[in-house]
């Protein structure tokens, strides 16, 4: 069976979101994808669940201000961004979805699951930001102000795509990526500029409010809601879910478990693709 990705826009929640279905039939995977990135990031994860024998239907989509959707200057506060996420899965049609999201896609994930029993059969969140369930002080000590402050400054523009590639390369956190992973962001993650130049496809200004606006929801208050299995998966090398967090979740989450990912950065899924779509084939049998 051949599988294309097939584009469409989709009117949600007041903006327009590219959707790309990847093909299959059957059992669904949805997929969220990390702040200031887009959904074909998820390709080399796809490639190997394709690899693995998984012939149901993958879905991915770009946030809003991300990717090829639309890009606007008022609303990115996070309880919008899982709205946006919990329309489209009713736009969809989704019914007992594998929902799968990292970092802050699995925060929208998690909160459209929440938001909209049924259409989800079961979720893998991998390395989820849950900022709303930390203190006030906690927040404003973290790193929400100085990512935004980072990413407003960050460079958008490069004279071809194969001089941003070697400017990545070695650049945390983009190190540790494969090779095809950093290809995909580069390849796929940016447009070309009628001069010829290629620029990222998140404008800076729009990534920084992203990161402004994650502290206006808090996710675990909902989890209660989520009675399907919730597998956490958490990279060893990321401080994200330090032990208070890890009781505070799990006691919201009814049928919630721990899995930790093997000398692994927050970036898991550019880094071990393989090993990520092994534990997706994995929770697809379940």
């Amino acid at each position: 069976m051949k599988f294309e990705p097939i584009d469409t826009r989709r009117a949600i929640n007041g903006v327009e979101i590219v959707v790309t279905e990847w093909g299959g039939d059957g059992d669904t995977i949805f997929f969220g994808h990390p702040t200031g990135f887009f959904g074909k990031i998820w390709k080399p994860v796809i490639d190997r669940l394709r690899i693995g024998g998984f012939e149901g239907r993958i879905i991915t989509f770009d946030q809003r201000g991300q990717g090829m959707s639309s890009k606007h200057d008022n609303d990115y506060s996070w309880d919008e961004m899982g709205n946006d996420t919990a329309e489209l899965v009713d736009e969809l049609d989704l019914r007992d979805a594998v929902g799968v999201g990292h970092s802050a896609g699995a925060t929208f994930v998690a909160l459209a699951a929440a938001r909209r029993p049924g259409r989800f059969r079961r979720l893998v969140l991998i390395d989820p930001i849950l900022l709303g369930s930390m203190s006030v002080s906690s927040r404003r000590s973290g790193g929400n102000s100085s990512m935004a402050k980072r990413t407003r400054t960050r460079r958008l523009v490069y004279d071809t795509r194969r001089q941003m590639f070697d400017a990545y390369r070695n650049r945390g956190p983009y190190a540790t990526w494969t090779d095809e992973a950093l290809n995909v962001y580069v390849d796929l993650g940016t447009f070309e500029r009628p001069d010829g130049t290629v620029e990222l496809l998140c404008p800076g200004r729009i990534e920084a409010q992203l990161y402004e606006g994650a502290n206006g929801v808090d996710p675990v208050a909902e989890f209660d809601r989520l009675d399907i299995p919730v597998l956490l998966a958490i990279p060893d090398g990321t401080d994200v879910f330090r032990a208070a967090l890890r009781k505070k979740t799990l006691d919201a989450l009814p049928n919630g478990r721990f899995l930790e990912f093997a000398n692994a950065t927050h970036f898991v899924p550019m880094e071990q693709p393989d090993v990520v779509a092994g534990v997706l084939l994995a929770e697809c049998k379940a």
